[in-house]
């Protein structure tokens, strides 16, 4: 009895030494085979042209468009903040290979998309854009005026709006995609259910994502319990609801861009846009 026992209690023994080695075969296997489709992934990535550029306005939330979007799993932006390349000629005589050089490696079903407000107050930007693609998708963030104006003087800048030279440039209109900036600010997912629509890729960012710095008066984004929010650069003059302007500057303000807007309204086919 007590050798059967024993014969029983060794072939246990024989039997968990044989499950454990299975095991680790099977653990090395799967990660043999894990790796192999990661590199494989990667091997399948390539440096790709924009399919997608946001060309400004500058200080109407550019950088906080690219940042929300670049949660996005079909969205690739370049390392570089601004790339520069179609406004600087010394950049642009480099050609369209160097350009590429500076895009992330992606998949064939994610879209590079880049950002740099400059882009729309130079002349030659629409021709150069439109000559590496004319099928390419172009993103404006307009914004409320007066306060793009201070937040722009706050950084002793100067800009003019020039999207109308990119519709002139033979861009069609369901190539462009103008979002609100005061909408970008106060409600993210709306413009960014908005862009994910006209890039045609799904939309996984949503209201769920985002949550108000109070300080800032900045949104912030919420993934998996964990914040991204925007670097201390931003957001300087929109904290505590932003500059409070006086009554008389304000009319003379909405009175020297009332034309503007309307010009501008009327290009987007609405009466006015929220918060201007």
């Amino acid at each position: 009895m007590q050798v059967s026992s024993f014969k029983r209690f060794i072939c246990f023994i024989q039997l968990g030494i044989s499950c454990f080695f299975l095991f680790k075969t099977l653990k090395i296997a799967n990660k043999a085979d894990s790796e192999l489709h990661s590199s494989s992934t990667e091997s399948s990535k390539i440096r790709r042209l924009p399919q997608a550029i946001c060309i400004g306005a500058k200080k109407c939330g550019t950088g906080a468009l690219k940042d929300f979007l670049s949660h996005h799993p079909l969205i690739a932006t370049p390392s570089v903040y601004e790339v520069h390349f179609f406004d600087n000629n010394e950049e642009y005589a480099k050609g369209i290979e160097y350009y590429r050089s500076l895009m992330p490696r992606t998949l064939a079903s994610q879209i590079t998309f880049e950002k740099t407000p400059k882009y729309m107050v130079i002349p030659e930007v629409p021709k150069r854009i439109f000559s590496m693609d004319s099928n390419i998708k172009i993103i404006i963030v307009a914004c409320e005026p007066k306060r793009r104006a201070y937040s722009e003087f706050i950084k002793r800048l100067q800009s003019k709006y020039t999207s109308r030279r990119f519709r002139a440039f033979r861009f069609q209109k369901d190539q462009i995609l103008i979002i609100n900036g005061e909408e970008l600010l106060q409600n993210p997912a709306k413009p960014l259910i908005e862009v994910q629509q006209f890039l045609d890729i799904p939309a996984v960012l949503t209201s769920d994502n985002f949550v108000l710095d109070e300080k800032k008066h900045f949104f912030c984004f919420l993934k998996n319990a964990k914040m991204s929010c925007l670097n201390d650069s931003k957001g300087k003059t929109r904290s505590e609801g932003g500059p409070k302007f006086s009554e008389e500057f304000t009319k003379e303000a909405d009175a020297f861009f009332e034309t503007y807007n309307k010009e501008l309204f009327a290009f987007l086919g609405v009466k006015i846009l929220q918060g201007w």
